[in-house]
């Protein structure tokens, strides 16, 4: 896309980076330690959280949020068609990529799964009576893996395809999508729909099982602690390729942004392609395919043999595949940080292009809120602050996933295996979070 991504290098760093990356894989080790020693028994695992009445409020603030969204959905595509076709000039790429990819899994994360009461597409299929009935089966044979490839693919276009920040395209790809989102909820409906097909629905459906405020079986609303949600999503097939995804795409985006990948890896491979007549924009397109491509298959791996080995070491009897599934949610917190840490300036700065661009979203001349032309302020947080966030946010991800799998572990491994079995995954944490730290420092 064309909107600049949210990191920079941090060569001025206070201290060199070995002492940050010491100090956290210390804390994610001081962090099983005590949990080893302190916590025996499992305390997330049952539904928690104290039934509350919605405000008489909460329903009017919910309908004008649906109402708002389906409004952005509505100028995001006659702004594709009609606007600049200059993405920063359009509010098209960032109500795509900082509304619909960051601010609402953010808040998601930070309150609760609101997105399934202001979805534009729920909103549209339930003013036009579709989808009345919902069919769960069809959910629990197909689990998440639709809304992974959704999720995959979008990643591919923003990131890969040469096309990704043109108005003009999003617009297409959004009536397309929404012409999808409506078909799928007429045959399948409810529940089924929101975390099986539509991929953003999956995505912020684990993100507000981070938040605290819930529902419970029967549909009420709860308040809950932090995390205490994701134990208990819906286990279903390909609830760990959503994490794995969401991990990788984040993991893709940072690793372009380092010399060493362009130059050693990316370039040279474009070179090669080119020189064998290949036109570049195809070889760019390809290299980057087969990146991003790796990359998930890579963290899906590294997931899949500390789960293997979790097996083993615990000697349980189960497949591997099972605990890939009982433990997906493990990753969620680790890829809300990824996500958090590498997106919260584009947010921050890039954020305000919509702020300026809202205003003549169809290239009139208007400026309906003065602030068109508006500059984007980038001396609203120092570069040391926004690094110190990020290592918060890296540390506190990666601690959630450890509470969470060895929680999880006292129940699929009673006894000394919980803490055996935790090996693996507490390598896996160590390894995620030196790669996340070397990204954030690298770009």
């Amino acid at each position: 896309m064309t909107l600049a991504h949210g990191i920079g290098g941090r060569l001025d760093l206070p201290i060199p980076l070995l002492y940050f990356t010491l100090a956290a894989i210390t804390v994610l080790v001081v962090t099983f330690a005590m949990l080893s020693t302190r916590w025996h028994e499992p305390r997330l695992q049952a539904p928690t959280g104290r039934v509350f009445d919605a405000p008489p409020w909460l329903g009017l603030v919910g309908g004008i949020f649906s109402v708002v969204s389906l409004a952005l959905l509505a100028v995001m595509v006659l702004s594709g068609f009609l606007g600049s076709e200059d993405a920063l000039e359009n509010p098209a790429p960032v109500i795509v990529y900082v509304g619909l990819w960051l601010v609402l899994p953010f808040m998601s994360a930070l309150v609760g799964d609101f997105y399934q009461v202001i979805a534009p597409w729920q909103v549209l299929a339930r003013w036009l009576k579709i989808g009345g009935v919902s069919r769960p089966g069809v959910g629990a044979r197909l689990g998440y893996w639709p809304a992974a490839m959704v999720l995959l693919v979008f990643t591919w276009w923003e990131l890969v395809s040469p096309v990704g920040g043109v108005p003009l395209w999003l617009a297409v790809i959004a009536l397309v999508y929404t012409l999808c989102m409506l078909v799928t909820t007429g045959l399948w409906g409810g529940e089924a729909h929101l975390t099986t097909w539509d991929g953003f629905g999956a995505y912020n459906h684990l993100m507000g099982a981070i938040g605290p405020i819930g529902r419970s079986g029967d549909g009420e609303l709860v308040r809950r602690g932090w995390l205490r949600g994701l134990p208990l999503v819906a286990e279903r097939p390909g609830l760990d390729v959503v994490a794995v995804v969401l991990i990788g795409g984040v993991t893709y985006d940072g690793l372009t942004g380092i010399p060493f990948w362009r130059n050693q890896l990316a370039g040279p491979l474009e070179d090669t392609l080119s020189s064998l007549g290949l036109d570049w924009k195809v070889a760019e397109m390809g290299v980057g395919t087969f990146g991003l491509l790796a990359v998930v298959l890579m963290v899906g791996w590294a997931y899949h043999v500390a789960c293997a080995f979790s097996v083993i070491l615990s000697k349980a009897d189960t497949g591997v595949s099972r605990v890939r599934i009982r433990f997906a949610h493990t990753l969620v917190p680790i890829a809300f940080a990824y996500a958090f840490a590498h997106y919260f300036t584009l947010v921050l700065y890039e954020g305000q292009f919509f702020l300026s661009a809202i205003g003549d979203p169809f290239d009139l001349g208007w400026d309906l809120f003065g602030l068109t032309g508006r500059a984007v302020d980038y001396t609203l947080i120092s570069p040391n602050v926004v690094w110190y966030i990020q290592l918060i946010a890296v540390i506190a991800g990666h601690v959630g996933g450890v509470i969470l799998a060895h929680d999880r572990a006292l129940v699929d491994f009673p006894g000394v295996n919980a803490i055996r079995s935790q090996y693996a995954m507490l390598a896996l944490m160590v390894v995620l979070t030196m790669l996340a730290l070397f990204i954030l420092t690298s770009g």
